[in-house]
């Protein structure tokens, strides 16, 4: 963990703030039009990225191209980019073989061809709306976050270019964020008695103390995934340090997580679940079996590497990269069970299976024993968590927690106290996906997802020190008190890349949310933490240091509340 501690410290010496671009559109409230009225919404500007940047050689920060839907003009030129974009897409698939023809730099996937339709849908209900003389400012909205989430994919929201002369302003806490540290005020903030409106970032939860957290997530079962021997399929190829790879059983596709993490995020993701946020399934997993394949281990570092390009003004002074380090693809290997029932250590296995014995070996093809392969069955994991792919969702691409609109909704503001109690501070856009669900009449429902929640209970200071699943070194505190006591700021917490969030999280936006974390039970926690995989030992330790770190946020909400009192 120390050598993750310095890397993810040049990694923050050497970025820059990792901010969306914000542009001035119109609010919702701006949009709002009475159905009898003629008078239309003047400006509604979203962005889509262009189809002229198949074959020019970019691989990130590619041409977009504005659209202001309000206008007929416009709607045409962005359904006319929609369907060049999904032509795209059957050229691609077309010339999938022939890497000559395809673009690598500009792939468009099947989950972006969906979402590309989902667009086009809306459009077109835009301009029906139009027609009629009513305007459903929803419309607008999903277009917007739809639009704006794939276009994410095509861009470093990770490590923008970095201005030179910002790289020391950034080593002294320009780039990673506090809990309040900007706090801002709304004139329509909610009082604490009220929620906010249903949305699909959060959905307001009942019962909170009366809901499972064994099962989760409104099942009544748990798949038994050590009777199961999986066929490895694809590796990981996205970004992130921690190690994984896809794979199927009875045609049945999952995703597989290595490390640290395994632990954490099936607890958290059913912690966070019932207090009202979508976050995917994850469970821990003992021990996992997959059937032998060389793919698994040749493939192990396939994830994409972080580009850190450094300029001085418009010309690149640097270019480096981050997460290049080789994974070692036996780190988490238990054992392995040959054919004759045998079992080999790992270091047994690994021995017999690559004929040199350098820390790459096992990069190389022709390094492998194809003799000794010939005998081995199953490979064993341990330090898993596995997700499994849900047939009905459509993956768009990731949101970001410091678009404007984002930052106005109360709901996120609020998760930061949450995320700072579970000491999840990997808070990050790419973490984050927006979904389409399919429901049973075939219609797309919209949700934002909190994807991947597995960096907690440890250490949760980047800048110095993070760890994860460190239950001993797991802090009592949470918050303490800014401004002379009359506002929150989070004590030794803090997100790599900026959230802004976060940063305008204010004293009300923490009460709104502590008074959900303050009722779950004793044993909703423990049995999250049980199936999660944690001893009863450890159950004790996690549940102490929550129940400490919860009345630390109760003390400073309190003190702010009876200062606010006091002054008045």
């Amino acid at each position: 963990m120390k050598l993750l501690n310095i890397s993810l410290l040049l990694f923050v010496v050497l970025t820059s703030c990792v901010s969306s671009t914000i542009r001035d559109t119109a609010s919702v409230e701006d949009l709002k039009v009475a159905p009898e009225s003629r008078q239309l919404p003047r400006q509604y500007l979203v962005q889509l990225v262009r189809a002229d940047n198949y074959g020019n050689g970019l691989k990130i920060d590619l041409h977009m191209k504005d659209f202001d839907l309000t206008q007929v003009s416009s709607r045409e030129e962005f359904n006319n980019e929609i369907e060049k974009l999904i032509d795209l897409y059957k050229l691609e698939k077309n010339e999938g073989k022939n890497l000559k023809q395809a673009s690598s730099n500009f792939p468009i996937s099947k989950d972006i061809k969906i979402a590309l339709e989902y667009l086009k849908d809306l459009n077109m209900k835009i301009s029906s709306d139009y027609d009629r003389q009513t305007v459903d400012t929803e419309n607008f909205e999903k277009i917007y976050e739809v639009s704006e989430s794939i276009n994410m994919n095509y861009k470093n929201i990770v490590v923008p270019p970095i201005q030179l002369g910002r790289i020391f302003s950034t080593m002294f806490g320009g780039l990673t964020s506090k809990l309040g540290e900007n706090t801002r005020t709304f004139k329509d903030q909610l009082p604490d008695s009220e929620d906010p409106q249903d949305s699909t970032f959060w959905r307001k939860p009942h019962n909170i103390s009366q809901q499972d957290t064994y099962y989760g997530f409104g099942r009544k079962k748990l798949t038994d995934y050590s009777q199961m021997v999986f066929n490895y399929t694809k590796p990981k190829t996205g970004y992130g340090t921690h190690p994984g790879f896809k794979v199927e059983y009875n045609n049945q596709d999952y995703k597989i997580r290595l490390g640290e993490e395994a632990r954490v995020a099936p607890f958290e993701t059913r912690i966070i679940s019932i207090l009202g946020y979508n976050t995917l399934i994850f469970e821990y997993v003992k021990d996992l079996r997959v059937k032998y394949n060389r793919k698994i281990f040749l493939e192990y570092n396939s994830r994409k590497v972080i580009p850190i390009e450094i300029f001085l003004g418009k010309q690149k002074v640097l270019e480096a990269k981050y997460n290049n380090h080789f994974l070692n693809p036996f780190r988490y290997v238990s054992h392995v069970t040959l054919k004759n029932g045998k079992n080999l250590s790992v270091e047994e296995f690994k021995e017999n299976l690559l004929l040199k014995k350098t820390k790459k070996a096992s990069k190389y093809e022709d390094n492998f024993n194809s003799e000794f392969e010939k005998t081995v069955d199953e490979v064993h994991f341990s330090h898993v968590s596995i997700e499994k792919f849900v047939d009905n969702q459509t993956t768009v691409g990731p949101w970001s927690w410091n678009d404007e609109k984002h930052i106005r909704r109360q709901e996120l503001r609020g998760y930061g106290l949450l995320a700072a109690w579970l000491g999840n501070f990997d808070a990050r856009a790419d973490n984050n996906r927006v979904i389409l669900i399919k429901n049973d009449d075939g219609q797309y429902v919209l949700r934002h997802f909190i994807s991947d929640v597995g960096a907690g209970l440890g250490k949760s200071n980047p800048v110095f020190n993070i760890s994860i699943d460190d239950i001993n070194h797991f802090r009592n505190k949470v918050l303490k008190t800014k401004n002379h006591d009359k506002d929150i700021v989070s004590y030794k917490y803090q997100t790599p890349t900026t959230n802004k969030c976060f940063e305008a999280a204010n004293a009300q936006d923490a009460q709104w949310m502590f008074k959900y974390i303050d009722q779950l039970t004793e044993v909703q926690i423990k049995n999250a933490l049980t199936v999660a995989g944690f001893s009863p030992e450890e159950q004790e330790i996690v549940y102490h240091k929550l129940m400490l770190r919860k009345e630390n946020i109760r003390q400073v909400l309190q003190k702010i509340k009876t200062d606010s009192a006091l002054s008045h």
